[in-house]
């Protein structure tokens, strides 16, 4: 047994669309919308979520995954998608990326580190898993 590499692997535009804070946001709400429908279930694994001492639901499977709740308000969805289009592409030292050899206004990045079975802890990781997990990727075309 020894340590793994976690990371999470990512294509997408050098450059967000113009209207990427209301892409976001317009998906926050949806995911939101389907929190309220079924809050006893994690969105991304399908297992229960655990209540927090403030009322917020997270998945331990996951990691603490969501990075809203059903009772996420406008204005807390609203600085979350402006954060995550600010932030794009991510930086940090846990962090690499490259012009995409094929297409020069893609990038290719990673994010993760070495792990003795805990999900690293690096500030690139976990954008992009809040990222990937939110659906967010989706509108922006980040695959």
């Amino acid at each position: 047994m020894g340590a793994d590499m976690i990371g999470y692997l990512v294509k997408g535009p050098r450059k967000l669309p113009r209207n990427a804070v209301s892409l976001a946001e317009k998906e926050l709400k949806a995911l939101r919308e389907r929190l309220k429908k079924n809050p006893k279930k994690c969105e991304l694994c399908g297992s229960g979520l655990d209540e927090n001492k403030d009322g917020s639901k997270t998945c331990d499977n996951c990691d603490g995954w969501p990075i809203i709740s059903a009772s996420s308000t406008n204005k807390e969805i609203k600085d979350i998608a402006k954060e995550l289009a600010e932030n794009w592409p991510v930086k940090g030292r846990d962090v690499c990326y490259r012009q995409d050899p094929d297409d020069p206004k893609q990038i290719i990045v990673f994010a993760g580190d070495m792990s003795w079975g805990d999900p690293p802890e690096g500030t690139g990781y976990q954008y992009l898993k809040e990222l990937t997990a939110s659906g967010v990727d989706l509108v922006w075309k980040i695959r």
